[in-house]
């Protein structure tokens, strides 16, 4: 499938980043002290739209938005996020693994016996891409022409995806090196749903969303959506900018999934993550996930250590993160470039989403 080809290539959002020094603070910051931050880096790389949210460790929340248009987008506004998908299925992993449901580092042929190398595969080497599934691009930047954007119109089921996650499986040993791998969370999902025989998108509304009071938060297309979404963009190679709207979006949940399906807002995006390690998930949760299942380890200022997870559709840009002392960012943008597919191994991400959770970082912290 070629759309796949070209979602694979987001594996991108998972490069580790490094950020400034500076103190603590667990007060709120107020959005005049954020704004300029905000409107300086968007305007530095021609961002359309943005909204920002943060959450201090005593549980206040600021929100700016940032637009070259009419209509500023808030901390409630819709986006797609991406591949911060995969912390919200991870976390759900571990919940179900709380209650005994699932099992780390047993088997899938417990739950999925028909898929190639069930007998090998576990849920860790999964959460961790360790799993030696492939997420090979294929031959993609001819494809990106607007004429060519139909292609990403057709929703697909969960069977064709699996087929897809199949077909990557590779012959390596396993546990395999780190290779950052979209149809290992598409196998995540399937795992969760017939261990449990619930729908995916049921569970993290019963597990994650409602106990975090989440009002905008979908593992689309799954379920409806409620609010209309900020429009997307994407550029191409050429430099050609197309607005998207939101009409590829149901199309695209379907085939992301469980690896990148989710909408959702900036506020609901900072909750997550400031209550991932606080109260949502036990003691041996948090340690677990800290190992790198469904989210990337890094140094957040004042040698802090800290977590994030970058996530890319088409049409969008999103990355979030937590500090060691419970500070929380969410950067959700409606910009997405093809470029960034194409040679982030060489040059990195541009623009980087994380670079500005950094920065908010710096500044909030230094606050106290």
């Amino acid at each position: 499938m070629k759309r796949w080809a070209a979602f694979l290539a987001l594996s991108a959002m998972m490069a580790v980043a490094v950020v400034p020094a500076c103190s603590d603070s667990d007060s709120g910051v107020s959005a005049d002290e954020l704004q300029p931050i905000v409107d300086e880096w968007a305007e530095r790389h021609a961002v359309s739209d943005m909204a920002v949210s943060v959450r201090s460790p005593s549980g206040a929340f600021t929100s700016v938005g940032y637009s070259t248009g009419d209509e500023t987008p808030d901390d409630s506004s819709l986006w797609m996020i991406g591949s911060i998908t995969k912390t919200l299925t991870a976390a759900t992993v571990l919940l179900l693994v709380e209650d005994g449901t699932l099992e780390l580092d047993v088997p899938i042929e417990r739950w999925l016996p028909d898929f190639r190398r069930a007998d090998e595969i576990t849920l860790r080497m999964l959460l961790s891409h360790t799993a030696g599934i492939a997420n090979d691009i294929g031959p993609v930047p001819d494809e990106f022409v607007p004429a060519a954007l139909d292609m990403f119109r057709e929703p697909t089921t969960v069977a064709e995806n699996l087929e897809v996650a199949e077909n990557s499986v590779g012959d390596v040993d396993l546990p395999a090196q780190f290779s950052y791998s979209n149809p290992g969370y598409v196998v995540v999902g399937a795992v969760i749903e017939a261990a449990t025989g619930e729908a995916l998108a049921d569970l993290q509304r019963a597990r994650i969303v409602e106990p975090l009071g989440l009002e905008n938060t979908y593992l689309a297309w799954s379920e409806p959506v409620a609010e209309p979404m900020v429009p997307g963009e994407l550029g191409l190679p050429d430099g050609m900018r197309v607005p998207l709207g939101s009409e590829f979006v149901p199309a695209q949940a379907t085939w992301t999934w469980a690896a990148g399906g989710v909408v959702s807002s900036a506020g609901d995006t900072a909750a997550f993550f400031g209550a991932l390690f606080d109260d949502l998930l036990g003691p041996e949760s948090v340690e677990a996930m800290k190992t790198g299942l469904g989210i990337v380890a890094t140094r957040w200022p004042d040698d802090k250590d800290g977590w994030f997870h970058r996530g890319g559709a088409f049409g969008y840009l999103a990355a979030a993160g937590v500090s060691e002392d419970g500070w929380s960012v969410a950067v959700l943008s409606n910009r997405f470039d093809v470029a960034n597919m194409l040679s982030y191994q060489e040059e990195g991400i541009d623009p980087d989403p994380v670079e500005l959770i950094g920065e908010l970082m710096a500044h909030v912290t230094a606050e106290g």
